[in-house]
Formats: C-alpha cells, structure tokens, sequence
C-alpha cells in the first residue's frame, strides 16, 4: 500500500475524531501537487466553524502539520436532509427490492 493512502485515512480519521459531535457524515479530499481541499458535510456546521471562525481555524493548522506544511483549504457543506442524501442510503439489490424506499421517504 502506498504511504499517500495511509496519510489520507489517518487525516480522515483524526476530522471524524476531532469533529464527532458535530455529526459528520461524508468527509471528500481532493489532493493536488502542495494543496488539499477538504470538503466536510455536516449536520452541524456551527460546531465545526467555532465563534468567529475560531474552531475552523485550530483544525486547518492541525490538518497542516499532519500534512507536512501542504496548504489546506476547508470547506463546510451543511447536511440539511441526511435521510436523502442517496450516499447515506443503504445498498440494496435488485433482488431483494420489496417496493419500499429507504428511511420511509417516498
């Protein structure tokens, strides 16, 4: 296994450890050459922002150092439906179709 694969599974691990409460459910990295992009979709956007950006903040300069000084840009999605959100759904096969939609919602 690559190390650059590794980097990214801890990086996603510490944002889901670090952020939990914050009701995290789909968290995308984009890498480039010396930058990250991160995308986080969130219940609870304000959790994750902080009083004045300040929480946002703290977790860009951590996710840096854990990234060996690459730039990071962070961008928080709020998650208002997560019973639609089709990436949240469970799989089902073709076989075992019964009719009825995921969560109760038709």
């Amino acid at each position: 296994m690559r190390r650059c694969c590794t980097r990214i599974w801890k990086l996603r691990d510490f944002i889901k450890r670090r952020l939990y409460h914050a009701g995290i459910s789909r968290i995308e990295i984009e890498r480039m050459a010396n930058k990250a992009k991160i995308n986080i979709h969130t219940a609870r956007p304000g959790i994750v922002i902080g009083k004045k950006g300040a929480e946002i903040d703290k977790l860009k300069g951590d996710v840096q150092k854990l990234m060996k000084g690459k730039e990071a840009f962070i961008n928080i999605h709020e998650v208002r439906r997560p019973d639609l959100d089709p990436q949240l759904w469970p799989r089902i096969s073709h076989c075992s179709w019964s009719g009825a939609w995921p969560f109760g919602v038709r």
